[in-house]
């Protein structure tokens, strides 16, 4: 598969009702090219949580409630590496990543990110309906 091309702000599409498609700069990242289910579980994760951002040890404890804190911290840095390399598969330095801001606290999508989710979608045009006659 090609890299997509990363403009600024970077783009992402994301489907999540009915089965889970993801585009990136325009381009569709097929189910074969995640590497760990955890990546991908990481990713719905940050995209359906308000604000794209949540506490690490929130992420812990609904990815992987049973692991130890070595265990989990160690689990959490491998689904981080993995999905960087999906978003960003060309991605040198993990810490540039242009979709994903991981620090001691917290992990989340960057703000800047052209963000389109179908839920959203859904959601506008739910209320639009509700408002007209």
């Amino acid at each position: 598969m090609d890299a997509p091309p990363i403009v600024d702000p970077p783009s992402l599409r994301a489907h999540l009702f009915g089965p889970f498609r993801l585009e990136v700069a325009g381009v569709v990242i097929p189910d074969r090219t995640w590497p760990r289910r955890s990546a991908r579980a990481l990713l719905i994760l940050l995209l359906v949580t308000p604000g794209h951002r949540l506490p690490r040890d929130r992420v812990l404890d609904l990815l992987w409630p049973d692991a130890s804190p070595r265990s989990g911290d160690g689990a959490l840095r491998k689904a981080v590496h993995a999905l960087r390399r999906v978003l960003q598969p060309d991605l040198r330095d993990g810490r540039a990543s242009a979709f994903l801001e991981v620090g001691a606290e917290t992990v989340a999508l960057r703000t800047e990110l052209d963000l389109w989710l179908d839920i959203d979608t859904f959601e506008a045009e739910l209320a639009k309906a509700r408002a007209s006659p």
